[in-house]
């Protein structure tokens, strides 16, 4: 007489089609996870490709010593705004990313503190929404770029003279 084996049941085995879903599902969550991190670093390298250029142009064109941060802006052209200290104090190099050829160069005295132009815009524009501050190049002049909601609902973008805090232009959007 030839005996069967019964299969022992345990309530921690699972069905053979819930072992394949759930691995299916960890493959398909890798694969997602790992191409939104090569996607956003790509974008992200992009984003700050060519700061060490300008920012070795602003050690050697410049009276800068030390960097401390760089920006790019997106204006008329790509600049790279590479802000450091230099031996008189501390200063500001606006690059042109595509020649690689130093714009400007402003020393931190020469300029309206971002404090004070907050201030001067703040008195002017009471019923306005503060989004951001930037420093900003069109046409090959300095600017600092205030961007806000105003009264009417309008998205505002102001640039003022980077010396004296005069508003020289503004664009307002109406928002949809």
């Amino acid at each position: 007489m030839r005996m069967t084996k019964k299969r022992q049941s345990s309530r921690y085995t699972a069905p053979k089609w819930l072992k394949w879903t759930l691995l299916a599902l960890t493959v398909v969550l890798l694969l997602v996870l790992g191409t939104g991190y090569w996607f956003y670093s790509g974008i992200f390298d992009k984003k700050s490709e060519g700061f060490s250029d300008s920012e070795q142009i602003a050690l050697s064109e410049t009276p800068l010593t030390e960097v401390n941060r760089t920006e790019r802006y997106n204006g008329d052209q790509v600049v790279h705004i590479v802000k450091g200290k230099a031996e008189d104090g501390s200063g500001t190099a606006f690059i042109e990313k595509e020649s690689k050829e130093l714009i400007e160069y402003i020393a931190e005295s020469e300029m309206i503190s971002e404090a004070a132009l907050n201030q001067q815009w703040q008195s002017s524009c009471d019923k306005c929404e503060w989004r951001s501050m930037q420093l900003a190049m069109e046409n090959a002049i300095p600017y600092w770029e205030i961007t806000y909601i105003d009264a009417q609902g309008r998205y505002v973008f102001a640039y003022f003279d980077i010396q004296s805090g005069e508003r020289k232009q503004q664009f307002a959007f109406k928002q949809s």
